[in-house]
């Protein structure tokens, strides 16, 4: 099988130069590359003990994952429609499909790495859907429109996430170009495997990118200036769609992709819902301002949505009485998309609690129906307070007040030894726990075209949706040169032969 190995340099460097040079170079409105495989890496720390776990605990099965989570954006860096296809659970159906066929379990290492990818290109494609749909509605309502940054606000809050992260290298690239290639005609769209081969070494790219302008302070302030709330909100847990709120329903996904996996999840939608979203991180004190985004609460199901389905009549809020309140119900991406944004219609109510339910006849893009009506809750009363935990009482023991001393003899008495007393407790050091290793992503993408079923639709164009970038920074353009001309450096450093297979952009 063909695969992007360590020749993929050359790709980098290509796209090194694109960008040194200040050519125009298109950016994606969704997340960058960096934050992308940060995503990845995180939500694996989410998936419980089990099978797939174990899986993932496999020698350099993160890595592959994190490969995953790269490659849609691949397409676009090479201008081809494949990027679009990959965001989409059509594709991820086929892919899945292939592997059940050509593999069974108990899992090889080599059909490992192809779920392992497939799991971090389903990543990428939640990821855009929760980024776009929530957090940069938000940006869209909260920031001032005074400007434009050089790669626009995806590559601005990739840099600003990088930035407070840290830097990150990217893994060596790995796309299994030959299996992938011949999946793509079953949606009617044609790609050699040359060609994924070349857009997974250059994407890679973007977090180098991401590295050298989040590692500037001045560079960091120019986008603050330019997204002060986009640019602030990055790594805060209270902001549905940040990079640091996705993992928990990335992970519940894998689940269900794991079940599929292994025969055992065919039904219809187990579990109903992947994830629920609330501003501010909490379904209590809601904000009630109609005209803000931050009064919208949204859900993720466990498959692409048929919209048509998904209206008022299946999604409704009902009020503490029952009471129906009005609002608007949108499927982000439309067809194939899981992200729904429930919008009221008029504020909601002070000091009362709200019902969503989400009821048949909802089905999925490819006709599977939804079972059984679910429901959670939230409200605009203030959260109850907490009841403090009881303490419980210490026990001291209490030193006695006298030793008995064996009677000595006057002529052999020995000066006593003084002895400490033992301290009634122990100071423990407060330990931080390790942080796990982050992954992020950016893209300079020029957006493909998808196939009818294999992306959205009404006006939609993809969880990436291409707006024009401009020149970037003069200290940043240097900084990348020197940064590429040193990666060319090392890796002619490493033999002609490599050299070679770099410009026949084949792997090893």
């Amino acid at each position: 099988m063909r695969t992007v190995g360590r020749t993929g340099w050359w790709g980098l460097l290509a796209l090194a130069l694109v960008v040194g040079t200040g050519w125009p170079v298109r950016s994606a409105r969704a997340n960058g590359n960096y934050s992308h495989i940060w995503v990845a890496r995180d939500a694996v720390r989410f998936v419980p003990a089990g099978g797939l776990r174990d899986l993932l605990d496999r020698p350099g099965m993160v890595d592959i994952v994190r490969n995953g989570a790269m490659y849609p954006d691949g397409g676009y860096a090479i201008g081809d429609g494949y990027g679009e296809i990959s965001h989409w659970e059509p594709f991820h159906k086929v892919y899945l499909e292939w592997i059940r066929s050509t593999y069974s379990p108990p899992w090889s290492d080599e059909a490992a790495k192809h779920i392992a990818f497939l799991l971090g290109m389903v990543a990428h494609g939640l990821t855009d859907q929760f980024d776009d749909g929530m957090y940069l509605e938000r940006h869209a309502a909260f920031d001032p429109n005074v400007g434009e940054a050089p790669y626009g606000v995806d590559g601005a809050t990739d840099s600003c996430f990088a930035a407070t992260q840290g830097q990150m290298d990217p893994p060596d690239p790995w796309v299994p170009a030959e299996a992938l290639a011949p999946l793509y005609d079953l949606l009617g769209h044609h790609v050699d495997p040359s060609t994924i081969e070349d857009g997974s070494q250059m994407v890679a790219f973007a977090v180098v990118h991401a590295n050298i302008e989040g590692a500037d302070p001045a560079t960091i302030a120019g986008f603050r200036a330019l997204y002060p709330w986009a640019c602030d909100h990055q790594a805060d847990p209270a902001a549905p769609g940040s990079p640091v709120t996705c993992g928990p329903g990335i992970a519940a996904y894998w689940q269900v992709l794991w079940q599929r996996l292994q025969g055992t999840g065919e039904g219809g939608f187990e579990p109903p819902l992947l994830a629920t979203f609330f501003s501010g991180g909490s379904p209590w004190d809601y904000p009630r301002d109609s005209t803000s985004p931050d009064s919208w609460v949204s859900f993720v199901m466990p498959r692409g949505l048929e919209p048509a389905t998904v209206d008022s009549t299946t999604v409704v809020v009902t009020r503490d009485g029952g009471d129906v309140h009005p609002a608007t119900v949108q499927v982000y991406y439309g067809r194939t998309s899981h992200l729904v944004n429930v919008k009221p219609i008029g504020d909601w109510d002070p000091d009362a609690s709200y019902t969503v339910t989400v009821s048949p006849p909802i089905t999925s893009w490819d006709g599977v129906p939804f079972g059984n009506a679910v429901s959670f809750t939230f409200s605009t009363k203030p959260a109850p307070p907490v009841e403090p935990v009881p303490e419980v009482a210490e026990v001291v023991e209490v030193a006695p007040e006298w030793v008995e001393v064996e009677e000595v003899a006057p002529e052999r008495a020995e000066v006593a030894e003084v002895v400490e007393p033992a301290p009634e407790f122990v100071e423990v050091p407060d330990i931080m726990a390790p942080l796990p290793d982050a992954p992020t992503s950016d893209a300079f993408e020029a957006a493909g075209d998808a196939g009818a079923d294999a992306g959205p639709v009404a006006g939609k164009s993809s969880g990436c949706t291409a707006a024009t970038g401009g020149t970037p920074h003069l200290a940043t353009t240097l900084l990348m040169l020197t940064c590429c001309a040193a990666f060319l450096a090392v890796r002619l450093g490493r033999g002609s032969r490599a050299f070679a297979r770099g410009l026949r952009g084949s792997g090893s």
